[in-house]
C-alpha cells in the first residue's frame, strides 16, 4: 500500500530526478505492482504501470523495441509515431523493420491497401540493400505472405513462399 501510494503520488521523472528512488528500483516496483494487479485481474491499472515502465526504460530512446512494445500493448498511435520516424531513417535494419511494424498496425486497423504497401516496401528495402540471403529479407517475404493468407490471397502467398523456398534451396540454406 505504501509503495502504491508513492508510485501514484509521484511520476517517475520526479522520483528519479530527486533521487528518491533509483531508476532500477522504481522499475522493479512498478513492474511488481503491475504483476500484483494482473493477479487481481485489474488489467487497466496494470497496463498503466507497464506503460510507465516502458517510458522509464526507454526514457531518451525512441527505437524499434519501444515501438514494438507499444504495439504489443495496443498503443498503436504511439507505436505508429515511432515507426514513422524510424522508417524515414537511412538505417536499413530500422527502416525495414519499421515498415513491417507499420504494416502490422495497418493490418490491425483493417487498412489492407496500406498494410500491403508497407510489407512490400519492407521486402524491397531488405532485398535491394542486403540481398536475398539476409534473414531479414526472408522475414519480410514471409510477413508479406502471411498478410496475403489473411486476405485469402492464397496464390500470391504460395508464389512468394515457393520462391523463398527455392531461393533458400539454391543458396544451400537448410530449413
Amino acid at each position: 500500500a505504501i509503495l502504491e501510494a508513492a508510485i501514484t503520488k509521484y511520476d517517475h521523472e520526479t522520483l528519479t530526478e530527486k533521487n528518491c528512488i533509483p531508476k532500477d528500483d522504481l522499475f522493479c516496483a512498478l513492474s511488481t505492482l503491475a504483476d500484483c494487479y494482473d493477479r487481481q485481474k485489474q488489467f487497466a491499472k496494470s497496463k498503466g504501470l507497464r506503460l510507465r515502465c516502458l517510458k522509464l526504460t526507454y526514457q531518451d530512446t525512441e527505437d524499434l523495441r519501444l515501438a514494438d512494445d507499444y504495439a504489443e500493448l495496443g498503443e498503436l498511435s504511439s507505436a505508429r509515431k515511432i515507426y514513422e520516424k524510424l522508417a524515414a531513417l537511412n538505417d536499413v535494419y530500422c527502416k525495414g523493420h519499421a515498415l513491417i511494424g507499420l504494416g502490422t498496425i495497418a493490418e490491425k486497423q483493417r487498412e489492407s491497401v496500406q498494410a500491403e504497401a508497407f510489407f512490400q516496401k519492407a521486402k524491397q528495402v531488405f532485398v535491394s540493400n542486403l540481398g536475398r540471403d539476409f534473414p531479414d529479407s526472408s522475414e519480410a517475404c514471409v510477413r508479406l505472405a502471411e498478410f496475403y493468407i489473411a486476405e485469402k490471397r492464397y496464390s500470391e502467398a504460395e508464389g512468394l513462399l515457393l520462391q523463398e523456398t527455392r531461393d533458400r534451396d539454391d543458396r544451400g540454406i537448410k530449413s
